[in-house]
């Protein structure tokens, strides 16, 4: 199993961004903490994932706590750089369903953006794996 996630720097702020729309499982909070963590995982402020919701393609933000929140500007303009790297081809439509409003489509600014890829080694996966195991085991 390979993780390919792309770690961001805009305005302060920490992103790792990932696309889960496929058949990939999202993370468990658990392990969102432990990614997001500068000492132990990879560092970062928040975790956006590109998901499907039913049919509908749709934009998950998590704190590094885990938690889901709403997405602010800098999110936005994360995730679109993302979109445009990747070279996802979505309609104004889709936009509008992970954005819930008519989201203006520019070239962003290179310059503002520091990137880079980080693939997810098998040790690391199993460590996260061991996060949902160690969960379950104190939960029962």
């Amino acid at each position: 199993m390979s993780v390919i996630l792309k770690k961001y720097h805009f305005e302060g702020t920490d992103y790792l961004v990932g696309d889960f729309s496929g058949n990939m499982e999202l993370f468990y909070p658990s392990q969102l903490r432990l990614l997001c963590n500068r000492r132990q995982g990879i560092g970062a402020d928040v975790f956006l994932a590109l998901v499907k919701h039913g049919s509908k393609l749709g934009l998950d933000v998590f704190t590094a706590d885990g938690e889901l929140q709403a997405g602010d500007e800098g999110a936005k303009q994360v995730f679109l750089r993302y979109v445009q790297e990747q070279h996802f081809l979505l309609k104004q439509t889709e936009l509008m369903d992970i954005f819930g409003a008519i989201y203006q489509w520019n070239m962003l600014d290179d310059v503002r953006f520091e990137c880079m890829e980080v693939r997810l080694t098998e040790s690391f996966i199993e460590k996260l794996r061991m996060k949902i195991n160690i969960k379950t085991e104190y939960a029962s």
